[in-house]
């Protein structure tokens, strides 16, 4: 009998000692990650620490532009030019991309012109739809106005990301500038242009494509021989198609 209990005391050592040593681990190994922050040693090793290692995560492009062709249509709305007409413009684009960052194009545009408001009045009174004596007959607007225009240029696509739509689909954009020179022919006759300005490139999916473009253009134009300097200001849509 004193046997059995002394084998059933030494069992009951046997497992409390395992669970109390488990209880003590767990209970340092939180009192030491507690302590972490306490600790000036640690705290000045991972302040000194500088990774001379910088990683940068870029998106692969969605769309390819190595050496391809893009057709395009374009419809614009222009500010400035003659100050008695209200201009726009059809015409098309053709860029050839030599990388996503690079290219190389044409621009055509087809005017289409109306008196506004002003220069109406003033050919109203002038033909006698307005009493004669309320304006000087030889008071007419300079009128010279722009018929169509062609531009070589060269774009440069710094910036681009992607856009969700609606969680339907995903874009590719880009974000580009441009130059180029070209000519402007006019009622008077042709004149050489610069074209400046910058837009957004939107790939749809890897053959259809959007542009909203913002450019400045300047030319001269020939009123009663006395050349003058013309700027106008186009916000212009295309759509296009990559081959």
């Amino acid at each position: 009998m004193k046997t059995s209990k002394t084998i059933f005391l030494i069992a009951a050592i046997l497992l409390a000692v395992p669970s109390y040593a488990a209880r003590t681990s767990k209970k340092s190994a939180s009192e030491s990650m507690n302590s972490l922050g306490a600790d000036k040693d640690i705290l000045k090793k991972v302040r000194s620490y500088k990774s001379r290692h910088k990683v940068r995560v870029v998106q692969k492009r969605a769309v390819d532009r190595d050496l391809r062709l893009e057709l395009g249509i374009n419809y614009g709305a222009y500010s400035g030019g003659s100050a008695y007409t209200n201009t726009t413009g059809l015409g098309g684009l053709i860029d050839f991309h030599i990388t996503p960052k690079w290219s190389l194009g044409v621009r055509y545009t087809k005017f289409d012109n109306s008196l506004n408001s002003e220069g109406q009045e003033i050919f109203d009174r002038n033909s006698g739809l307005v009493l004669a004596d309320e304006v000087n007959s030889t008071n007419l607007p300079s009128v010279d106005r722009p018929l169509e225009a062609q531009y070589a240029v060269l774009s440069w696509y710094p910036l681009y990301g992607k856009l969700n739509f609606f969680d339907s689909a995903v874009a590719q954009f880009d974000i580009y500038t441009l130059i180029g020179g070209g000519q402007v022919k006019l009622d008077s006759g042709s004149s050489s242009a610069m074209i400046y300005g910058g837009g957004l490139g939107v790939w749809l999916s890897n053959h259809f494509s959007t542009r909203l473009e913002v450019n400045y253009q300047t030319y001269k134009d020939q009123l009663q021989q006395d050349p003058r300097e013309q700027d106008m200001l186009t916000v212009m849509l295309s759509l296009g198609w990559l081959i």
